[in-house]
């Protein structure tokens, strides 16, 4: 794949599709910001993960 010339990307959402957009920009070495908005105080105490994991078994 050719690299164009690029001087930085913004990703506007930190969700599923944001974070593993820039896991694929950071992987070639692309600069990138991701921007998230949230309101102060809804769901404060709600939290969680999510685990994006390579698959190593090969068939």
């Amino acid at each position: 794949m050719k690299k164009s010339n690029v001087n930085h990307i913004s990703i506007i959402g930190g969700g599923p599709g944001g974070l593993m957009l820039g896991l694929l920009l950071q992987q070639q070495s692309i600069p990138f910001t991701i921007y998230e908005h949230s309101f102060e105080n809804i769901h404060a105490d709600s939290g969680g993960s999510l685990d994006i994991l390579q698959n190593h078994k090969r068939i």
